[in-house]
């Protein structure tokens, strides 16, 4: 009996969730059943608010696009028409990214008046500029340990800043 008097507050739910209501109305309006109904009104929302699945006609269109998409690349293929052009610029963004990797690892180590230095504060200042205040705080610290150890490095290569 119990079961059945869950199952009609069940269905009354669910046409108030269809109807419009809120689900914290109505499990207000069943306190007693509340914590059996939570999940599942909850899980009911969410799932109206799904996009509806794709009509057959959509489906179909969708899957000719795609095998046409699938016999034009194939057919670029046999051609070979982009393949060189691809190696060359797949090539070049490798070798940038190879470049720009060696030049932030040898910045790091870079004193004023070295040629990579202002590279190494232009990274300082992105990376400052994307963090959150709580990080920021902490990259200034770490800003100002580095700019002591660099006065250090620099007295101990008998520098004093100026290029040259």
């Amino acid at each position: 009996m119990a079961s059945d008097a869950f199952e009609e507050t069940l269905v009354e739910a669910l046409e108030a969730l269809e109807n419009g209501d809120r689900v914290e109305e109505v499990l207000g309006r069943y306190p007693e059943h509340a914590a059996d109904l939570r999940h599942v009104l909850e899980t009911t929302a969410l799932l109206v608010q799904l996009p509806p699945s794709p009509s057959p006609q959509a489906r179909e269109a969708s899957r000719k696009a795609f095998l046409q998409h699938g016999q034009e690349l194939r057919q670029q293929k046999k051609q070979g028409n982009a393949r060189p052009l691809r190696r060359f610029f797949l090539s070049f963004a490798s070798l940038a990214l190879v470049v720009i990797l060696v030049g932030l690892f040898a910045a790091q180590y870079a004193i004023p008046g070295d040629p990579l230095y202002g590279f190494k504060r232009s990274v300082e200042n992105v990376r400052l500029s994307v963090a959150s205040p709580a990080q920021q705080q902490q990259l200034r610290r770490a800003s100002e340990e580095e700019r002591n150890h660099e006065v250090y490095r620099m007295i101990a290569r008998g520098r004093d800043g100026v290029a040259g």
